[in-house]
C-alpha cells in the first residue's frame, strides 16, 4: 500500500504534467501565430509528428541515459534500458511523462526557429537526435539524481525551472540551425528585389504570383476551383505579405502565450527531483515559484510592450499599435529568467530580473536585426537570452546564501552555474553544428526557392488533389530573384 505522501506526490506530479503537456499545445498556437497563412498547417503536422518520434524514442532510450544509475556523472543507464523499469528506489512511471513533456518543449522550440524555410525530414531527423543523445544528457548532467547523480548536481548546481536545460537547449539548437539555414524569402532582400517580388503589371518579370499562378493552373483539366481560390489566397504575395511584421495572427499568438505561462507555472512549482510537498520547504518553494512566474513575466511583458517598438530601429513604422509580439514574447522571457531560482527568491527579486530581462530581450531583438538573423519565432532571443540572465539571478538574488546577501561561498556557486550554463551550451552546440552543417552541405535542408514562396500547405494541398504545380515552379524560378543571404 503506497503511503498518503507517495499518492500525494503522485497526484502532484501528474497534474502537472497534464499541464506541460497544455504547454506544448500552447506554444504550438504561438509558433502557429507567428509564421504566415501559407504554413501555419504545417507547423500542426509538424508538432504531431514531433509528438511521436520523441515519444517512442524518450521511452526506449533517451530517459534510460538521463535517469538511469550513473557512476561518473556523465550519463546513465549503465545497467537500464527501455523506461528503466527497474527497482532502484525511483517512481519511474510517474516521472517519464513529466521529462517527456520538457522533451517536446525543446523539440518545439529548436525546430520553431528554422520554420516556413526547412525540410521537414531533416528536423524529424534531428528531433530524434535530440530526444537519442543530446537532451538525455544535458538532463543527467543537471538533474539526474540516481546513483552518484549528474556531475553539475553533484557540484551544486540547480535549475529549478530549466532555464538551461531545456530552454537553453531548444533556442541555442534553434539559432544554430537558423544561421545554417539563412533567412526566409523575401526577408532582408534590396528593395528593388522586394519590388520585383511584389511585382504587378503584364510583364513577366514584374507579375505576382496571383497572376502566375493563374497562367499555370487556370487552364489545367479537373481542377478543383474551391482548391484553386484558397491557393490562391494562401500564396499571393502583396505588400503586406513581404512585411514579416504584420502576418501575426493575434488570437493565436494571445491564447498560446496564455496556455504556455499556465505550463509555466507548474513547470516551475513543480521542478525536478523528487517533487514532493511532504515538507514545509517544499510547499513553500512551490507556491514562490508559482508566483514568481507570474510576477516577472508581467514585469517583462509590460515593459518589452511599452518600449520595444521604440527601441529596436525600424520596427516603429511596421509595428501595430498594440505590439502583441513583443507582449507576448516579453512575458515568456521572463519567466524563463526567473525559472531557475524561482523555488528561493523573494517576490521583489522576481520584478528585478523581470525588468533586467526585458532590457536583454530588446537589446537582442536591436541586434539580431542589425546582425540580419531570422528567427519566426524570436526563440533565442526570448528564451536563449532568458537563460543567462536566470544563472546570475538564480544566485544574485538566493535568500542566505546568494550575492545580495555577501555570502562567502556566492562567487563560487555563480561560477558553478555558468559552468553548468557553459557546458550544456557546449554540447548542444557541437552536435547541433555537426547535424545541420552536414544537411546543408547535401543541400538536404533548405526548401528550394519556389516551395518557399508557394508555401508548405499549398504543396500538401495541391499533392492531395494531384494538381501538378511543375509550371508554376518554373515560373516562379525564372520571374523571382534568388536571394543572397543563404546562410553558411
Amino acid at each position: 500500500m503506497p503511503s498518503i505522501d507517495q499518492s500525494i506526490t503522485s497526484a502532484w506530479t501528474i497534474s502537472s504534467t497534464c499541464f506541460l503537456f497544455i504547454m506544448v499545445l500552447g506554444l504550438t498556437l504561438v509558433e502557429q501565430a507567428q509564421v504566415r497563412k501559407k504554413n501555419r498547417e504545417f507547423v500542426a503536422i509538424k508538432n504531431m509528428l514531433i509528438f511521436v518520434i520523441s515519444m517512442i524514442t524518450f521511452f526506449v532510450v533517451g530517459y534510460a541515459l538521463a535517469f538511469g544509475n550513473s557512476t561518473v556523472g556523465i550519463v546513465g543507464a549503465q545497467s537500464e534500458w527501455v523506461g528503466v523499469f527497474t527497482p532502484n528506489g525511483l517512481y519511474h512511471e510517474r516521472q517519464l511523462p513529466y521529462y517527456f513533456a520538457t522533451s517536446l518543449i525543446v523539440s518545439i522550440l529548436s525546430t520553431g526557429s528554422m520554420g516556413e524555410r526547412a525540410r521537414l525530414k531533416p528536423l524529424l531527423g534531428y528531433v530524434f537526435m535530440l530526444q537519442l543523445i543530446i537532451y538525455p544528457i544535458c538532463l543527467c548532467w543537471a538533474w539526474n539524481i540516481q546513483g552518484d547523480g549528474g556531475f553539475l548536481r553533484k557540484m551544486g548546481y540547480f535549475d529549478r525551472g530549466g532555464s538551461v536545460v531545456i530552454f537553453q537547449t531548444g533556442s541555442l539548437a534553434g539559432l544554430l540551425g537558423a544561421i545554417i539555414l539563412g533567412p526566409r524569402y523575401g526577408l532582408f532582400m534590396t528593395k528593388k528585389e522586394e519590388e520585383k517580388i511584389q511585382g504587378g503589371g503584364t510583364v513577366a518579370e514584374r507579375k505576382p504570383l496571383g497572376t502566375l499562378l493563374a497562367e499555370a493552373l487556370d487552364e489545367a483539366l479537373e481542377v478543383d476551383d474551391m482548391f484553386l481560390n484558397k491557393v490562391r489566397r494562401y500564396i499571393k504575395r502583396d505588400g503586406q505579405d513581404v512585411n514579416f511584421y504584420t502576418s501575426i495572427n493575434v488570437p493565436r499568438m494571445v491564447i498560446g502565450t496564455l496556455l504556455t505561462i499556465l505550463g509555466f507555472a507548474f513547470l516551475n512549482a513543480c521542478g525536478y527531483g523528487s517533487h514532493s510537498l511532504n515538507s514545509f520547504d517544499g510547499r513553500y518553494a512551490a507556491e514562490i515559484a508559482f508566483l514568481n512566474t507570474f510576477l516577472a513575466g508581467s514585469c517583462s511583458g509590460f515593459l518589452c510592450f511599452m518600449f520595444k517598438r521604440h527601441i529596436v530601429i525600424g520596427d516603429h513604422w511596421k509595428t501595430p499599435r498594440y505590439d502583441i509580439r513583443s507582449l507576448c514574447n516579453g512575458f515568456l522571457s521572463g519567466v524563463v529568467a526567473v525559472a531557475a531560482g524561482s523555488g528561493a527568491m523573494k517576490p521583489w527579486g522576481a520584478l528585478i530580473t523581470g525588468t533586467t530581462q526585458a532590457l536583454v530581450y530588446m537589446v537582442t531583438c536591436l541586434i539580431m536585426q542589425r546582425v540580419k538573423f531570422d528567427d519566426a519565432m524570436e526563440n533565442f532571443q526570448t528564451f536563449g537570452t532568458a537563460s543567462f540572465v536566470a544563472m546570475f539571478a538564480s544566485v544574485f538574488f538566493l535568500p542566505d546564501k546568494g550575492i545580495l546577501w555577501g555570502n562567502n561561498k556566492a562567487g563560487s556557486l555563480l561560477g558553478i552555474q555558468l559552468l553548468g550554463w557553459a557546458s550544456i551550451s557546449v554540447w548542444t552546440t557541437v552536435l547541433t553544428w555537426i547535424y545541420f552543417f552536414s544537411f546543408k552541405r547535401c543541400r538536404l535542408l533548405k526548401l528550394k526557392k519556389e516551395q518557399e514562396v508557394i508555401g508548405l500547405d499549398t504543396l500538401i494541398w495541391a499533392k492531395s488533389k494531384n494538381i501538378d504545380l511543375k509550371g508554376l515552379k518554373a515560373k516562379i524560378r525564372e520571374a523571382y530573384p534568388d536571394h543572397r543571404k543563404k546562410g553558411c
